[in-house]
């Protein structure tokens, strides 16, 4: 079982992740997440991604309270971040961010 998941409606790939830990995202939801991009980068039914969670990736406006409070996270956000520009620059499908602290 995870906390991380993902359902498609409407031509939206809804993501919530798992970075409520300093340990987040570990390698396992790390590849996760690039296999869900990989899927959706060839779905013609998907014209859009929605990345939801709880802290902010690292280097966002509210830096204090984000994925920069550990070097893990920092790595695995700065990762997940790039994943998404490469995503965006690749299909043209637009990408959303939401985190709760944010």
């Amino acid at each position: 079982m995870h906390t991380y998941y993902h359902w498609i409606q409407g031509g939206v790939d809804f993501v919530s992740l798992d970075n409520a830990s300093k340990d987040q995202f570990d390698d396992e939801q790390l590849a996760w997440i690039e296999r869900t991009l990989t899927l959706d980068e060839t779905n013609a039914d998907v014209r859009s991604v929605v990345f939801g969670m709880h802290g902010a990736l690292p280097d966002s406006i509210p830096a204090g309270h984000s994925m920069n409070e550990s070097a893990q996270m920092e790595r695995s956000g700065r990762r997940v971040y790039q994943d998404l520009l490469t995503f965006r620059s690749k299909t043209k499908k637009n990408v959303y961010v939401l985190a709760s602290h944010d």
